[in-house]
């Protein structure tokens, strides 16, 4: 016997069943298995949003401002959008902060250890205390540079200690912080002693030594009473 017939009959089913079909059918749930906070999507709603409370927002704000012209009716979606996101920023933290990420956190932890150690290596003078600065030894005809190795490659190098500071956000607060602190000794009426000195020459991404052509180093160490 022969197939012939069978094949026919299921070519004519599949054929009806393409005509049917309205193309593959996908939900917005596989979009959304990585969401974190939402705080990149370009989706308005997310899946826990409620459409109602957005679209109620906008009436409100409508209302409030009392649109006349297109520009302020695009101001008015600008600000429901902008109040919506901080509603989403709000909540993404308060959700953070119940049920922090271990990984988020174990990056946070290994950060704040690299900027301690990058900040005793960027204010703690290698070579000396730092209150005898400059020292000076003749012996065998060689002056030793405070803070400085002589190495070319010197990994407490003040300019490559700063900028692995600066692009951490821990670190840039870790910078100010100091700064803040040397700013309040002037505040008080103080001068700056050698060690403070120092460390505003580090904190500068600069060595004791630039003093030489350093506008911004030789103003931190300014001329002794009856010297021009």
């Amino acid at each position: 016997m022969s197939d012939a017939p069978t094949s026919c009959r299921r070519t004519d089913a599949n054929r009806r069943n393409s005509m049917r079909s309205n193309g593959p059918r996908c939900t917005d749930k596989p979009r959304y298995h990585a969401l974190k906070h939402g705080l990149r999507a370009k989706s308005p709603i997310l899946p826990g949003e409620d459409p109602e409370a957005l679209r109620a927002r906008h009436a409100a704000f409508t209302a409030s401002i009392e649109p006349v012209d297109e520009v302020e009716r695009l101001l008015v979606q600008r600000l429901v959008k902008i109040s919506w996101r901080l509603d989403r920023i709000h909540r993404a933290l308060a959700a953070r902060a119940a049920d922090p990420d271990p990984d988020e956190a174990a990056r946070l932890a290994a950060e704040a250890d690299f900027v301690a150690l990058m900040g005793r290596r960027l204010i703690r003078d290698p070579r000396g205390p730092t209150c005898f600065y400059p020292q000076w030894e003749t012996t065998l005809g060689k002056i030793p540079r405070v803070s400085w190795t002589e190495e070319v490659d010197d990994p407490n190098d003040p300019a490559r200690i700063v900028i692995a500071l600066e692009i951490r956000a821990l670190g840039c607060a870790w910078l100010l912080d100091r700064w803040t602190e040397l700013r309040g000794l002037l505040d008080d009426g103080l001068k700056w002693q050698p060690h403070d000195q120092f460390k505003a020459v580090r904190l500068l991404g600069r060595q004791p030594m630039d003093a030489i052509d350093e506008p911004r180093v030789i103003a931190i160490y300014p001329p002794a009473e009856g010297q021009t």
